[in-house]
């Protein structure tokens, strides 16, 4: 992307750091990597990073029609959840294993251009068509069949529905996505749905797993349903690195300008150091800049999760 100095030492380093912290799940799948564009490398680290929750406190929300049979039955672990999200927990031992091996696994195409492996290898399809997550009841290693499905803004966690692994396929979870943004306000003004209905419900499924976005008509209101790219990332995933890439672009020359790094302390209130130390650091997915001489963090660009409650420099 221009306007980055790959040269600069502290974009390489980020790169460096990104490349040795997204997880591989064979060793050559690291050199194909390091390989990438720098934009691809960050479209990859934000399609992983996503995957974790920052650990802030958030206010429960339980979605219109959560509290069905499924829920009911998971009561008492669905309370504890709750009671660990608003506290502001962190939520890592209820995420799938998969997070903490497969962060990266490169497309592999036949002599005729076709994809001839998984993009789901190193992809969660509910976050990435749905942006939700979804949470083990019991800490790892073990494992319950039950999920719990819930969407994480910066301050708010939507518990969506008690479901399990065949949810990712199911109706259900679609149904409930799509009548919330069509209760929500979410319509797409001015666009009017088949009169036939449309796709079913598993046809948009078979669609956004091939990396195709959908729209669902829900009493006569259209809204979106899958929000994915053609590789299965979502549509925010790229849209923030290159919010992450611009901002680093703009400010990485500045950061070597006294006046600037002046400015940058007097504004977060605190003491600037004899000599700054500033380094960039991508804290879950937002862009933080810090300065090792006086262990402060700079928030830049905020990820929709929000930033953790401590941000360890």
């Amino acid at each position: 992307m221009s306007g980055i100095r790959l040269n600069g030492v502290r974009v390489r380093t980020l790169h460096d750091e990104i490349v040795a912290t997204i997880p591989c799940q064979k060793p050559g799948y690291r050199n194909d990597l390091a390989a990438l564009s720098i934009g691809a490398t960050f479209t990859v680290y934000m399609n992983w990073a996503d995957r974790f929750v920052p650990a802030r406190p958030r206010r429960v929300v339980f979605l219109d029609g959560f509290w069905g049979d499924e829920a009911w039955r998971h009561k008492d672990a669905v309370l504890a959840i709750s009671k660990k999200v608003e506290a502001g927990a962190d939520l890592t031992g209820h995420l799938s294993s998969l997070v903490d091996f497969r962060g990266y696994s490169p497309s592999r195409y036949d002599a005729q251009g076709r994809l001839i492996t998984s993009k789901w290898r190193d992809k969660d399809f509910a976050l990435n068509a749905y942006n939700v997550h979804h949470l083990h009841f019991v800490e790892r290693p073990a494992r319950t069949k039950e999920l719990l499905f819930v969407e994480f803004t910066r301050d708010v966690a939507v518990f969506v529905m008690v479901g399990d692994h065949d949810s990712f396929d199911g109706e259900d979870l679609e149904q409930r996505i799509l009548e919330a943004r069509a209760r929500n306000g979410h319509e797409l003004k001015g666009i009017v749905g088949p009169a036939s209905g449309g796709f079913t419900s598993a046809e948009r499924n078979e669609l956004a797993r091939s990396g195709i976005s959908t729209l669902a008509s829900v009493g006569g209101k259209v809204v979106m349903g899958a929000t994915i790219s053609t590789a299965g990332t979502s549509d925010y995933t790229s849209l923030h690195a290159g919010r992450v890439l611009r901002a680093i672009g703009q400010l990485d020359l500045r950061l070597d300008d006294s006046q600037w790094a002046s400015e940058l302390f007097a504004g977060g209130k605190v003491p600037k150091p004899d000599t700054p130390k500033l380094e960039w650091l991508l804290s879950f997915t937002n862009l933080v800049l810090i300065d090792r001489a006086s262990r402060s963090a700079f928030p830049i660009i905020e990820g929709r999760r929000g930033l953790p409650s401590q941000i360890a420099v």
